[in-house]
């Protein structure tokens, strides 16, 4: 048995959540009810709780200490000027280079770039290995819906690839934008 957490961070214009995973069960295979915030929501485990701690909110399953997943989720409000669905597809595609604690550089690998429809939606998809974390392969999904942009990433390590990419899709698929503050608009992503 591993650890699940969660941390939801909001702000005025912004929303981050960071989600700590670990275990052999998908979420698919037990209860789950929804958490949400302003900007989006999404399902987490029924063994989960959660309690605020500032403008965070922490969820978890208590006992469980080993942790080989991690998922960012952020939300924010559109900048019309550097938002948009080409900018982002550049960006999945580039490789990623930093310096672990050793100080030895690490230049991710593996790349892959594509669009991708999750629950009906065509989200900008990345994948590469040791673009966050050493050892670790990372997952990027990111749509615009509205004037609201959101941004999922999902770190798994190697041991648990296969289970890291199926939660990660799992994500991609229930994730709902809903703090929309205006009419969807033209850079808006597309339905599939």
């Amino acid at each position: 048995m591993r650890r699940l957490s969660l941390v939801a961070h909001s702000c005025a214009m912004s929303a981050v959540i960071v989600m700590l995973f670990a275990g052999s069960s998908s979420l698919g295979q037990i209860g789950v009810k929804t958490f949400r915030n302003s900007y989006i929501e999404f399902e987490i485990p029924d063994a989960w709780g959660c309690q605020q701690e500032g403008t965070a909110f922490v969820c978890q399953e208590a006992g469980r200490p080993a942790v080989s997943m991690t998922a960012i989720l952020a939300a924010k409000i559109v900048d019309p000027q550097r938002d948009n669905s080409a900018v982002y597809a550049s960006e999945l595609a580039k490789r990623r280079e930093w310096k672990n604690q050793n100080g030895r550089v690490i230049i991710s690998s593996g790349i892959r770039s594509e669009s991708r429809c999750y629950g009906g939606k065509i989200w900008q998809w990345a994948h590469h290995y040791q673009s966050e974390l050493e050892n670790y392969h990372t997952e990027y999904f990111i749509r615009i819906e509205g004037n609201v942009s959101a941004l999922v990433t999902v770190s798994f390590h190697r041991s648990v690839e296969a289970e890291g990419s199926s939660i990660a899709a799992m994500i991609a698929r229930r994730l709902r934008v809903i703090g929309q503050v205006s009419a969807p608009s033209a850079q808006s992503g597309s339905e599939c």
